[in-house]
């Protein structure tokens, strides 16, 4: 989105415009009625609208050349067949890379999820989880907790800030202090209270 503001106020309106059209395509034929089938024809458009996406933000880097006898366009195909025209074996590790950097980025937002990741970075959520396990060896939902688990520690450990459980809960992207204090347990072994008790006695956290 932040592509086709800079274009309008740049005077730019034809592309973005372009850009605007192609999103509308790349999302309607990503969502397929639900189905989990399409034509050929459906699934080439979808991966078209992508890459001429990715063409206006970088220009250098996307090229996408398809050669198909007209006579099998309207073959059904599996939904995201295409996929990794998508995404191949050189930029999957980028990707997952992107994912770790949008939760790090978006930890604090109640509701994250994976479904919203994944249209900020226009591709398929299943195909995107399998990349960050691949990459990180965890789920999207693992990677999330344990980011936002880390960020708490380092609050509970500030004996400057002393924010309530309650306050740091809503800091670390949880609405319900409760439940962040059960997580929290679950995952150190103490309570958040007995975590800033102890905490100068506990060594610090180490991730990948």
């Amino acid at each position: 989105m932040d592509t086709i503001q800079w274009q309008i106020l740049g005077g730019d309106t034809d592309t973005a415009i372009t850009m605007i059209e192609n999103l509308s395509i790349f999302f309607r034929k990503g969502l397929n009625h639900g189905c989990e089938y399409t034509t050929l024809r459906n699934e080439i458009t979808h991966v078209q609208s992508y890459f001429k996406i990715q063409a206006i933000r970088f220009p250098k880097l996307h090229q996408l050349s398809i050669d198909i006898d007209d006579g099998l366009m309207d073959q059904p195909v599996m939904h995201f067949i295409l996929q990794p025209l998508v995404v191949d074996e050189g930029t999957s590790r980028s990707l997952a890379m992107n994912v770790k950097d949008y939760i790090e980025t978006h930890y604090s937002e109640k509701g994250l999820s994976l479904s919203q990741v994944a249209s900020a970075l226009f591709v398929n959520e299943g195909y995107l989880s399998r990349q960050l396990k691949q990459t990180y060896g965890r789920t999207f939902s693992e990677y999330l907790i344990e980011y936002r688990i880390q960020k708490a520690q380092e609050l509970l450990r500030n004996l400057t800030l002393q924010y309530t459980v309650t306050a740091i809960a809503n800091k670390v992207g949880y609405e319900d202090p409760h439940y962040f204090s059960r997580l929290f347990r679950k995952k150190t072994g103490f309570s958040p209270v007995q975590f800033r008790e102890h905490a100068e006695l506990l060594p610090n956290s180490n991730r990948e």
